[in-house]
Order: C-alpha cells, then sequence, then structure tokens
C-alpha cells in the first residue's frame, strides 16, 4: 500500500504510463550499481516496475506524448470494433455518405460518438480523385468599335 501513496504523491496513478524520465531515471541508477530495491525505493515505484524498465531499450527521447503513440497506448476506440462492416459498406457502394455509414452502425449496436465514427471512416474510405480543371488562357474578349 506503501507504493500506490508513494506513487499518488509523485503524480503517477495505477494504469498510467511511467514517464519517459522516470524510466531512465531508473537506468541510470541500475548502471551505477544500485539493487532494484533501492532504485524502487529512490523513484517511488515497485520492483517489478524497476524490473521491467530494465528489460526496455534505453530511454534516447524524453516525449511522453510521441511515445504513447508509437506504443499504441490507451483505450481502443469503440469505433475500431466496426472497420471490418465499414469496409463492407463501402466495398458495396463507395459513394455511401458517411452520416449514412453511422446510422447503419448505430443500428449494428454502435453506440460511440459521431467524431470517432467519422474520423474511422476517414482513415478507411479512399481518398477522392481531385478533378483536373484546365486553365489554358483567358477568353478573348471583342472590343466594339464605334
Amino acid at each position: 500500500m506503501m507504493e500506490s501513496t508513494e506513487m499518488a504523491r509523485r503524480g503517477a496513478h495505477a494504469g498510467e504510463m511511467l514517464p519517459l524520465l522516470k524510466r531512465h531515471e531508473i537506468q541510470v541508477l541500475l548502471r551505477a550499481g544500485h539493487s532494484h530495491r533501492d532504485t524502487a525505493a529512490r523513484v517511488g515505484v515497485s520492483a517489478d516496475t524497476v524490473a521491467r524498465v530494465k528489460r526496455e531499450d534505453e530511454v534516447l527521447q524524453v516525449d511522453d506524448a510521441v511515445e504513447r503513440r508509437e506504443r499504441r497506448i490507451g483505450r481502443p476506440s469503440k469505433a475500431t470494433l466496426y472497420g471490418p462492416r465499414v469496409v463492407a459498406w463501402l466495398a458495396e457502394e463507395p459513394d455511401l455518405p458517411t452520416q449514412e455509414l453511422l446510422r447503419r452502425a448505430t443500428e449494428a449496436g454502435y453506440t460511440g460518438h459521431k467524431s470517432a465514427f467519422y474520423g474511422l471512416v476517414a482513415a478507411i474510405r479512399p481518398p477522392r480523385a481531385t478533378p483536373v480543371v484546365r486553365f489554358e488562357g483567358l477568353p478573348r474578349v471583342r472590343r466594339r468599335r464605334g
């Protein structure tokens, strides 16, 4: 129980990603010869966390947001489950409006927000070809004489 209060005091909560600077601190302490228990006490994490971080690659950058995206950390979108259905619907009717796809997904049990679903459809739908418009010159203007 002491570990969870220490983590809460330092700003880490159960289930959250350990910040990269903390990981780096653990790696530096281990390289300096500190034991797992000593390192855990100094950093405010469990000995299991120290052992896990020791097995990980060396921390080379400290941007937590980038690391979170690369490691795909976080709750998956509710819309992700409907990806195969959207692919099938678009295969049948490629020009189907996104609003209609959302209606079909809702009927199939989708309970998420429309923005998440619209993002899924945008990622799945093939890009539309941009029309080719040629401008070869301005129209000729006739001048009146007189």
